[in-house]
C-alpha cells in the first residue's frame, strides 16, 4: 500500500468532525487493507508506531524536526520556525516547505506503508554515540521522499500529534463495521464487548483488527 493512500484518508478523517462518521470511513478503508498491512495501519491512524504497552518511543523534539525539515526542504530553520509560528502545526509548515520545494532529488523513494512504518519504529530503537544525527538523516530522508501532504503527516506522526481525531472508541467501532457482523443492536452490542475483551488482554488494537479480519468474533472470544 502506498503511503499516499493512507495520506488521503488522514484528510479525510481530519475534515469531518463526527465520531460516526469518522467510524464509517475507517471501517470501509480498513476492509480493503491487507491483512499483513492491517496492524501497521491500525496503529498508524492513532498516530502510533507502537502499541501503547510498548516501552518504546520516537522521542522527536520540536527543535530536532525543525532541523530536519529545513535539511529536506533546503530552507534556512528560521523560515520553518516562522511558518511554524504561523500555522501553530510542524506538519503544515513541512507541507507548505515541500510545496515550496524547486529542485527534484536523485534521493527520493516511494514511500509505502510498510517502509514508512518500519522508518518511523528505527527511530525509536537509535541510541548511543550519533544518534541524533543518524535520527536527522532519517527524518529529512522520509520528508525528502514525501508528497506536501505526505510530509505532514510523517511529521505529525513524528512528533506525536496526528490531528486526525481517531481515538480508541473510533478504532474498536470501525473494526466492528469492518469485520464482524452488527445489523442488530444485540449483534452490535456482543461484537463490542468481544473488540473490548481482547484490546484488554492484547493491549493492541492491530492485533485485535487482525484477529477480526481473520477469524471473527469467535477469535476475539477465544482470546
Amino acid at each position: 500500500m502506498d503511503y499516499s493512500v493512507l495520506s488521503e484518508l488522514y484528510e479525510k478523517l481530519e475534515g469531518v468532525s463526527s465520531k460516526l462518521t469518522k467510524a464509517d470511513i475507517l471501517a470501509e478503508f480498513l476492509t480493503n487493507v491487507s491483512t499483513e498491512n492491517l496492524p501497521k495501519v491500525v496503529l498508524l491512524v492513532q498516530g502510533r508506531v507502537f502499541p501503547s504497552h510498548s516501552e518504546y518511543e520516537l522521542g522527536v523534539a520540536s527543535q530536532m524536526m525543525i532541523k530536519a525539515i529545513s535539511k529536506a526542504a533546503g530552507l534556512p530553520t528560521s523560515v520553518i520556525e516562522d511558518k511554524f509560528k504561523k500555522t501553530g502545526d510542524l506538519g503544515l509548515a513541512a507541507e507548505q516547505c515541500i510545496q515550496s520545494k524547486k529542485q527534484s532529488t536523485l534521493l527520493k523513494k516511494k514511500l509505502t506503508v510498510p517502509y514508512v512504518f518500519e522508518s518511523l519504529q528505527k527511530l525509536a530503537t537509535m541510541t548511543g554515540s550519533g544518534s541524533q544525527e543518524r535520527k536527522l538523516n532519517l527524518i529529512s530522508e522520509l520528508i525528502i521522499s514525501s508528497k506536501p501532504v505526505e510530509a505532514r503527516y510523517i511529521v505529525r506522526t513524528i512528533i506525536g500529534d496526528l490531528r486526525v481525531g481517531v481515538a480508541e472508541g473510533i478504532i474498536r467501532d470501525s473494526i466492528v463495521k469492518a469485520f464482524l457482523k452488527s445489523d442488530s443492536k444485540e449483534e452490535k452490542k456482543k461484537a463490542t464487548a468481544a473488540v473490548e475483551n481482547a484490546l484488554g488482554l492484547l493491549n493492541d488494537y492491530g492485533e485485535v483488527a487482525s484477529l477480526a479480519k481473520e477469524k471473527g468474533l469467535k477469535g476475539l472470544e477465544n482470546v
